[in-house]
């Protein structure tokens, strides 16, 4: 996905949240322990922390830099989301900027902002019915970014457990695009990504959007294709769960 259908869609799926939590704002997200308010206000926080980043700030904003309003939010948040956005489209993307995982260029702030909001409108959506899912192109680039980068940039609980499952595989598998295969190998250096057709130790198969709401935690494994072992399966779903 290019640079321009990245930020196309950050707006479509920005305004598609702030549609959604309008007058749910109450209502409990089923898989987080957040209300549809909480989610909404944590993605706002992220899209004004990420504008000021992108606006010179010479360190990370910590979370406490940024309150949501108790009244108004959904307005508050839209304009968090107008202001990420304007400040995405005058940059060059080829810049480095200040962001939570150190120095990282534009695009890297680009796919990360899109991912996160894309991830944030299901949760939103699943408080009140069946979400819309994530389309095959977008949920390619939420799996591309969390093998890559997050697991990784994020220090996962069972990182760790990579070295000491030293050479275990897990070949992931999108049913519903060509360009969805990851073939990944733990080792004591982290995770290693290719990109091919291989039988690991566990094969997981799926729409390319389940796939990355499992990654995100969001899905159980039960909503894919699963072969191999239990335990192996439920160890490669522990190590990619956030704390």
């Amino acid at each position: 996905m290019d640079a321009a259908h990245r930020l196309d869609a950050l707006r479509v799926e920005g305004a598609a949240a702030a549609r959604s939590a309008q007058d749910r704002l109450d209502l409990a997200v089923p898989h987080l322990d957040w209300t549809v308010g909480e989610v909404l206000g944590h993605l706002g926080g992220v899209h004004r922390r990420f504008t000021a980043c992108l606006s010179g700030a010479e360190e990370w904003p910590g979370r406490e830099t940024v309150t949501a309003p108790s009244d108004g939010l959904v307005d508050w948040y839209r304009a968090s989301l107008s202001e990420v956005v304007t400040a995405l489209g005058r940059i060059s993307l080829d810049d480095p900027f200040v962001t939570w995982a150190g120095p990282r260029d534009g695009h890297w702030v680009l796919r990360r902002v899109t991912n996160e909001t894309t991830v944030h409108r299901w949760d939103i959506e699943a408080a009140s019915g069946p979400p819309d899912d994530i389309d095959p192109e977008s949920a390619i680039e939420i799996i591309e970014e969390f093998v890559t980068d997050i697991v990784d940039d994020r220090g996962l609980p069972g990182i760790d457990d990579l070295a000491a499952r030293d050479g275990a595989t897990v070949h992931l598998h999108a049913t519903d695009t060509d360009a969805g295969e990851w073939f990944l190998t733990a080792s004591g250096d982290g995770l290693q990504v290719d990109h091919r057709h291989d039988k690991g130790d566990v094969a997981l198969r799926g729409a390319a959007g389940d796939l990355a709401l499992w990654l995100n935690g969001r899905i159980p494994t039960s909503r894919l294709e699963a072969f191999g072992g239990r335990d192996d399966i439920d160890w490669w779903g522990r190590a990619f769960r956030f704390d």
